[in-house]
């Protein structure tokens, strides 16, 4: 897991394995880095003239001692007209990949100033860029993703930057739960098993969680979700998750999102080319875990629901069939 730190230092003064800046089209120098050494600023200028700036490329140099920054990596960030929200997310994300593919143990990025971006933007394009990009699921592989390397983000002394800084690692993380919850293959993650991640999810938090059995489905009447998982042995679940982080005058934000734990197409069986993807059929779900998530960890002054449907598709002599008269409520 990357960790991350904002810090108000001098970048110049900054020791790191490598002091990460980004550069513009048409420019000669390093946003927000200022003056190093004569040697260091002019290897700076020619390396600018060699990527020009240009989107996504990456450029290294050795400071050879001159600085405490053991190395200087530029980063382009292409035209500034045509900087977008997505621009610092995707250049973040290169750095990561590029300082974790060298091994090092840490890096610093310096923050640009408002002339390039409103700051609050930036910094959670920052943080999410190298979050997201460093995620690895290796939960069963023998050999592991290496190791993510410390970040440290060094800004301008600024409250609300740091606060969003740490709001944007909040998200990530909430996008990162999703991803592993999705990428976990069916024998292991069936409804029940959702089931206790949304159990224990609501523990020691701000979150309440009920879940529905087989029976107590069927009592209630809800025969859309029996019958699409009634071939299969994991038997079907509906999870409600939900966050009061407002008074209880105000109407709740619901979000639905479907798990279908594996989905075989049932007797209407799908095409065998792609078939143990179909654990991703559960996608919808696991992104409303990972909005839950985020939200409490946010603490969000809201009302926020979360319904999740779990069931799993397989042909079986009771699966249901084309035609059947199904009856909810």
């Amino acid at each position: 897991m990357l960790n991350i730190s904002v810090e108000s230092t001098n970048p110049v003064k900054k020791k790191t394995s490598v002091l990460c800046g980004f550069v513009l089209e048409k420019t000669n120098q390093v946003i927000g880095l200022g003056k190093t050494d004569s040697k260091i600023d002019q290897a700076i200028r020619e390396s600018i003239n060699e990527m020009e700036g240009k989107f996504g490329k990456i450029s290294i140099i050795n400071t050879l001692g001159k600085i405490p920054a053991k190395r200087i990596l530029l980063a382009g960030l292409g035209q500034k007209e045509k900087i977008n929200n997505d621009s610092f997310r995707f250049v973040a994300g290169k750095i990561a990949k590029e300082v974790r593919e060298r091994n090092l143990s840490d890096f610093a990025i310096i923050m640009p100033n408002n002339s390039v971006c409103e700051p609050s933007l930036v910094v959670s394009q920052i943080v999410e860029g190298c979050k997201l990009s460093l995620y690895a699921f290796d939960e069963y592989k023998k050999a592991k993703a290496k190791k993510a390397p410390n970040l440290a983000i060094l800004v301008s002394k600024s409250p609300q930057v740091i606060k969003t800084a740490k709001s944007a690692e909040k998200i990530s993380n909430g996008v990162i739960f999703t991803k592993s919850l999705a990428n976990l293959p069916p024998n292991i993650c069936t409804p029940e098993m959702l089931a206790k991640y949304a159990k224990k999810l609501s523990t020691k938090t701000k979150i309440r969680c009920k879940i529905f059995t087989k029976s107590e489905l069927k009592k209630n009447g809800f025969g859309g979700i029996t019958a699409v998982g009634q071939g299969s042995k994991n038997e079907p679940r509906l999870i409600i998750m939900e966050y009061n982080g407002s008074s209880k005058n105000q109407k709740p934000t619901v979000i639905v999102g479907k798990a279908v734990t594996f989905d075989t197409g049932g007797i209407s069986l799908k095409p065998g080319e792609k078939m143990d993807e179909m654990k991703f059929d559960k996608c919808g779900g696991c992104t409303v875990f990972g909005i839950m998530k985020a939200v409490e960890s946010l603490r969000l002054p809201l009302n926020v629901i979360g319904i999740v449907p779990s069931v799993e598709n397989m042909q079986g002599v009771e699966s249901s069939r084309p035609g059947d008269n199904i009856k909810i409520y």
